[in-house]
């Protein structure tokens, strides 16, 4: 829900529309004063009738009383259906989307970024999801970076006054960005949308300047929804970061960044790969409850003549491996085809000895190279 804001006179009705409310009941009130009704009970009668038509009409409009400065004015926010791309389309973010490594990179990024500003105010987020929904934190942030004051209020538990709070937050942003985006909106922060609030999070990063590395080239999986049957569920692309051509980091890149910089979601992403492996190789009737699985070649030559669409012959390699060089001929087996399906990148990295000693970090290169590229498929 957005809200734009109206201003009505001080007592919340104009003229205009009680004349509407009240153009088609004349027939009533003149019935009523042709009963045996006193002229004082008459207008007794009458100004309650206009009572609960002011209230009828206030109730149309969602009022909204602010203090600013010792002023005391009245808002009035209408609500307004969106974003959607176009009139009646959202984009939301894929499910798989989730647990792609560069967007769990960025949203660490972004999270250590809030963190630090707000430090002083001893406020710590932890979720994109769940940590802004209420408008509270994006108050802070803002009030902190462009060193204002907004006049949204304090603490608030109620759906209607977080949304209002929202509602103040996001039109000082469109102000800041020189314009209204479509990416966000105050129903899609409340929700706790993390396509919406990653993409304003990012455009404040952009517009202060802020000294932080964002992940460059961050592309996730999305589902557009449209308002026809033929648009209703259509897969996308969504990019929350723009590219650097000089540097633009590979997969093998993101999961040393993953590491490095969050690596308490390293078990996050080595779930997901598994998930992604045991799809695929449910149709061998296996699957694997661990990455040191992989280490003796076996299953990864498996998964990458399921994910390519081929069968390699038994003889090409030990599929009952008795030693450690069994083992590394395995792995170099499945190296070969990996660049052989043209997947891999100049950054490869992975030595087939690292897999056979299982090495978490290699492991979940080579995985997640196999999965970058099918993750259509996830």
């Amino acid at each position: 829900m957005q809200f734009v804001q109206q201003h009505l006179p001080i007592n919340g009705v104009t003229g205009s529309a009680l004349r509407d409310n009240t153009a088609g009941n004349d027939k009533y009130f003149h019935n009523l004063k042709s009963c045996s009704l006193s002229e004082r009970s008459y207008n007794y009668v009458f100004k309650l009738w206009i009572l609960i038509t002011v209230l009828k009409i206030s109730k149309q409009h969602l009022l909204m009383e602010e203090t600013c400065g010792g002023a005391r004015r009245k808002t009035v926010l209408v609500a307004e259906h969106g974003p959607m791309n176009d009139e009646n389309r959202r984009v939301i973010l894929h499910p798989s989307a989730r647990n792609d490594p560069r967007m769990l990179l960025l949203q660490e990024v972004l999270l250590n970024w809030v963190n630090a500003t707000l430090q002083e105010e001893e406020i710590k987020v932890r979720s994109i999801h769940g940590d802004f929904y209420d408008g509270l934190v994006l108050q802070h942030l803002i009030e902190k970076l462009g060193a204002v004051e907004l006049c949204a209020g304090g603490i608030t538990f109620s759906s209607t006054t977080q949304q209002r709070k929202l509602a103040v937050v996001l039109q000082h942003v469109d102000q800041l960005l020189g314009s209204k985006c479509t990416k966000w909106s105050v129903s899609l922060i409340h929700e706790g949308d993390e396509l919406a609030t990653t993409h304003l999070l990012v455009a404040l990063v952009q517009r202060f300047e802020v000294e932080i590395h964002l992940p460059p080239g961050v592309s996730v999986r999305a589902i557009l929804i449209g308002e026809n049957e033929v648009e209703r569920r259509t897969e996308t692309w969504e990019q929350l970061t723009p590219k650097e051509h000089d540097h633009l980091p590979s997969e093998t890149d993101v999961i040393d960044l993953l590491f490095e910089r969050a690596p308490d979601k390293v078990q996050h992403l080595t779930e997901a790969l598994l998930k992604f492996a045991n799809k695929h190789l449910k149709n061998l009737f296996l699957s694997v409850d661990n990455l040191a699985q992989f280490g003796d070649g076996v299953l990864l030559i498996l998964l990458v003549g399921q994910l390519e669409g081929f069968f390699v012959p038994l003889y090409k390699y030990h599929v009952i491996p008795e030693s450690k060089e069994h083992k590394t001929r395995n792995v170099q087996v499945a190296l070969e085809l990996i660049e052989e399906s043209e997947i891999t990148h100049t950054s490869w990295g992975v030595l087939k000895e690292d897999i056979v000693n299982v090495e978490t970090k290699s492991l979940m290169k080579v995985l997640h190279v196999l999965y970058s590229k099918h993750k259509t498929r996830a």
